[in-house]
């Protein structure tokens, strides 16, 4: 057989395999490669529009969170009196303000069961001072009728529109400082638990050191005497800053 007839032979023998496979698969195996092939590069597709889906999703609910929080800090900001209710856990009204349009500027309130007290907040962005607090000291420290008024040392001074105030009592030895201590007890326990704040101004001081004694819940005269007794040896003793 010679090259010609060898090449024809391999020809035919080509086709007739080719034809059997298609008669067997339905296809020729080097299709199947090829669609194997496409199927991957399409899985592959999915996959990454799956995947960019997803960081869309994701990007739209982060944008979404965040204009949210931003409309509820707005709605915050707008309503300062509402943040000093909150903090104080009062009832105010407002009696005059003068603002922006943005809501920054001052506002003079008063409690809406206790007219007698009025304060004042200054509103300056998301800044806010007031002086509730100072004012309520004041309000109760006036309407406290006792002799043990005379131990304190009373200091009022305004920050532009604020008030600043405070009472202390000079201590020099143990004997004052227990007066002290009885005095602020009777003047807190005047006031109530619900009117008394623990911020108030109110306190002993001692070489230009201050202590707060106030007293706390389940907790003796005696008990707060001895506690500051060794704040009180601290500070004479020693060097130590005392808050």
């Amino acid at each position: 057989m010679d090259n010609k007839n060898d090449w024809e032979e391999l020809e035919q023998w080509s086709a007739q395999r080719e034809e059997e496979q298609k008669n067997r698969f339905g296809k020729y195996p080097e299709e199947f490669q090829k669609n194997k092939k496409i199927d991957k590069v399409t899985k592959g597709m999915d996959i990454t529009l799956k995947i960019i889906r997803g960081i869309f999703f994701a990007i739209i609910g982060i944008a979404l969170l965040i204009y949210v929080l931003y409309v509820v800090g707005l709605k915050a900001d707008s309503n300062p009196v509402g943040k000093i209710e909150d903090l104080y856990k009062v009832q105010a009204k407002v009696i005059s303000k003068n603002v922006d349009k943005n809501g920054a500027g001052t506002y003079k309130l008063e409690l809406k069961d206790n007219e007698d007290i009025k304060f004042t907040i200054i509103k300056q962005g998301t800044l806010l001072n007031d002086d509730f607090s100072d004012n309520c000291q004041k309000y109760y420290f006036n309407l406290w009728d006792s002799s043990k008024k005379e131990l304190f040392i009373i200091n009022e001074t305004y920050d532009g529109e604020l008030l600043n105030y405070e009472t202390y009592i000079e201590i020099n030895n143990e004997d004052e400082m227990k007066a002290g201590i009885d005095a602020i007890s009777d003047f807190a326990e005047f006031c109530g638990n619900q009117n008394f704040y623990q911020n108030w101004n109110i306190y002993l001081n001692v070489k230009g050191k201050r202590i707060y004694p106030y007293m706390q819940s389940g907790v003796s005269r005696e008990e707060t005497f001895n506690q500051v007794l060794e704040k009180y040896y601290e500070i004479t003793n020693t060097n130590s800053t005392e808050i």
